[in-house]
């Protein structure tokens, strides 16, 4: 059986602040991490054919930073190590060296600018008195991300000394230069006996066969097709990663996460076409699961993901009535008038998931800072203890609930008094008023191990609003509000 390798990478990757470097077509960039005092910084280093260039944990550079390949790795550096990082551009290929005090020698890397540039990376840097992450897009824009939280997929564990520095990797393909360009409709289904809980649900279908259905899901980084919605003659291969590390390299099998923890035994298929009304979506690999939980008695094909959408400029997400709704993916996004009422929102991605800046307002007045995820793909929205102060809880009994991946999640009922999802100024934004929630602990969320809690805006949220539209170019999204009484549990 063929297998299908995604490599994650456990050692190296970096980034700048707000930079965009250009280099003749004979030319490479490779990134450091370094000192700065008691911050970070990172540079961008252009190579040129045939040149060679060192760093050293003892001039202060703590990695060298080079995408390579999708995945999310983690890395813990140690200065006192003494190591050195050698690199090369030759006859086309970049190679990274690390090298041991003994002289001892591992290659890191070894890849083509070209191939380079098919990755956008983000580097959570985590220390003793420090969280930082960047961005590098397409190995050539670079900005330091203050929207989404930093992340740890140590979770805080490691016991931190001087200068040591924990690193979280998450690299994404970047979307096919095939732009995605049309519309279809949503159906929004609710589910028997939960009076808020809505479904965003669409019909597709896999190589012009029989139409299924699909979940829309903004926080899906990857799209995801239930094996039974295949074609009967399809191949399903093995889905692996590879890791890097300094012991060797392995393959094990891939996972991904789901909201009750991550979902196993992935087979992996690149699909000819998908179709979604006037959307068509060709040559896209997926992941392939066994099977998907059924709603509200349907069978669903799949779940439509980020890595599919962001091959649009934007997306709008259009809520009509009570049970229909549209979404139109676009090469020039809507114009300031159909999207008139709302003001723009930055936004970034953060292991895979959409993140907006906000604040909550505890029951004493106190403002905390937030993350704002949008996962439509959840009919409630969430939060973690840590957010617990901001809650009216309903009920000090507790429930259960499942995520997409069909596992049990224990959750309480409550209501986010007053919260807010920060504009681009300080004056601007969107507040909310009573908004009903669930409070559990969910893997997807403590996985991160992020630097503030994260506040999950699911379909209960996201049916507040008559427009829905992320623009990916620009970084912003556009909310505006609805007249519309789609049962939600909240009122505005």
């Amino acid at each position: 059986m063929k297998m299908i390798k995604i490599k994650m990478i456990c050692t190296i990757f970096c980034l700048l602040a707000s930079l965009h470097l250009r280099a003749t077509a004979e030319d490479a960039r490779v990134f450091v991490l370094k000192k700065a005092g008691n911050d970070v910084a990172l540079e961008a280093v252009v190579l040129r054919d045939g040149e060679t260039k060192e760093f050293a944990h003892a001039n202060g550079d703590i990695t060298v930073v080079v995408p390579q390949s999708a995945g999310r790795a983690g890395d813990f550096i140690r200065l006192s190590m003494g190591f050195r990082f050698r690199v090369q551009l030759s006859q086309g290929a970049v190679s990274v060296k690390l090298i041991q005090p003994s002289g001892a020698e591992r290659v890191l890397a070894n890849l083509s600018p070209a191939d380079m540039r098919k990755y956008d990376v983000r580097l959570n840097v985590t220390a003793k008195t420090l969280r930082r992450a960047f961005v590098i897009r397409a190995a050539e824009s670079i900005v330091q991300d203050s929207i989404a939280p930093v992340t740890d997929m140590f979770r805080g564990q490691i016991p931190f000394m001087g200068e040591d520095y924990a690193l979280t990797i998450e690299t994404l393909q970047r979307p096919s230069a095939t732009m995605l360009v049309g519309e279809t409709a949503i159906t929004i289904l609710p589910i028997p006996g939960a009076e808020s809980a809505r479904y965003l649900m669409l019909r597709g279908s896999i190589g012009g066969g029989k139409e299924g259905d699909w979940v829309l899901d903004l926080a899906a980084a990857s799209t995801l097709v239930a094996r039974t919605a295949l074609p009967n003659n399809a191949t399903v291969e093995k889905a692996l990663m590879t890791e890097i590390s300094g012991r060797g390299q392995r393959s094990v099998p891939m996972s991904i996460g789901g909201a009750g923890g991550s979902v196993e035994g992935l087979g992996a298929i690149k699909l000819p076409e998908i179709r979604f009304g006037t959307l068509t979506v060709t040559n896209e690999e997926v992941f392939v699961a066994d099977s998907l939980p059924r709603i509200a008695g349907r069978a669903i094909a799949g779940i439509l993901g980020m890595d599919i959408l962001r091959r649009a400029d934007g997306i709008t997400m259009e809520f009509l009535s009570e049970t229909q709704g549209v979404l139109r993916c676009a090469a020039v996004m809507p114009t300031e008038k159909f999207l008139a009422g709302s003001s723009p929102v930055p936004i970034s991605f953060a292991n895979g998931h959409l993140f907006a800046r906000g604040e909550a307002t505890s029951a004493v007045g106190v403002s905390i800072a937030i993350a704002c995820l949008f996962d439509s793909g959840s009919p409630y929205s969430f939060v973690g203890q840590n957010l617990e102060q901001c809650v009216a809880p309903n009920s000090a009994q507790s429930a259960s609930a499942r995520g997409l991946d069909g596992k049990p999640i224990t959750t309480r009922e409550g209501v986010l008094q007053q919260f807010r999802v920060r504009g681009a100024a300080a004056a601007d934004g969107q507040e909310y008023l009573r908004q009903s929630v669930k409070i559990a602990t969910l893997p997807v969320i403590t996985n991160m191990g992020a630097n503030m809690p994260i506040l999950l805006l699911g379909n209960d949220f996201l049916l507040r609003h008559k427009v829905i539209a992320i623009d990916f170019v620009r970084s912003v999204a556009y909310l505006r509000t609805s007249t519309l009484k789609i049962p939600t549990g909240s009122e505005k």
